[in-house]
């Protein structure tokens, strides 16, 4: 597997990669040896526009919190879904809820989304809501929502759009595996990832209050 080479984006840039809200980076710091320490972070915001603030909440006993103390520097990583590779997908929508995948386009989509997740997890921090509690904001070229104990609510379903997914929609479930967190998410990738006669993918949402099912065969 290869992997994309990092991307350094200019100053004038940065402010639109936080629009409008916080989303999961990993914060990249060296300590006073140039020993590099690499964590993954769901509070990243921005805090001012112009000039570009970057602010991020860490506990004064890790490292990265020393080593910026240190330096008094470190970088945001901001790791996402290849586009392309996405936009190649072939979506075909056989019947009203049921769509066929491609086998060798959910074999690639499948090791894109190992890549993100391995980089996030495990120590992605959560945000706090007081509406629905701990919760994560993802963004990436597939679709932007909200991560929670309640499901995947999708704010902007991008090319998500392609596989039936509309604005509100909550994921409840994939293949009876509850979405209820971001380790619920590694869970249900590597059950997927794992299971080479896998042909068949039913996820659970909840559409304007209406419980659904949407039927993803991989063919």
């Amino acid at each position: 597997m290869t992997f994309p080479s990092k991307l350094d984006l200019p100053p004038e840039q940065w402010d639109r990669l936080f629009a409008p809200s916080s989303c999961l980076a990993m914060i990249t710091t060296a300590d006073s040896n140039g020993r590099v320490n690499a964590a993954s972070f769901g509070t990243c915001v921005r805090v001012n526009h112009e000039p570009v603030y970057i602010a991020f909440t860490v506990t004064r006993a890790k490292d990265t919190c020393n080593n910026v103390l240190a330096t008094g520097e470190f970088v945001v990583n901001l790791p996402s879904f290849d586009r392309e590779l996405l936009e190649k997908v072939r979506v075909d929508e056989r019947a009203p809820g049921l769509y066929e995948v491609n086998v060798a386009d959910a074999q690639a989509v499948l090791e894109q989304a190992g890549r993100v997740l391995t980089e996030l997890w495990p120590t992605v921090q959560p945000a706090l809501s007081l509406q629905r509690g701990v919760e994560y904001r993802i963004s990436s070229a597939a679709g932007d929502g909200v991560l929670s104990s309640q499901g995947f609510t999708l704010t902007a379903p991008k090319l998500a759009a392609r596989a039936g997914l509309q604005v509100g929609d909550t994921i409840l479930s994939v293949n009876g595996r509850p979405v209820d967190g971001f380790a619920s998410l590694y869970r249900i990738f590597r059950e997927v990832r794992q299971d080479p006669t896998l042909r068949t993918v039913r996820v659970e949402l909840a559409r304007q209050g209406t419980r659904r099912t949407q039927t993803y065969r991989i063919r």
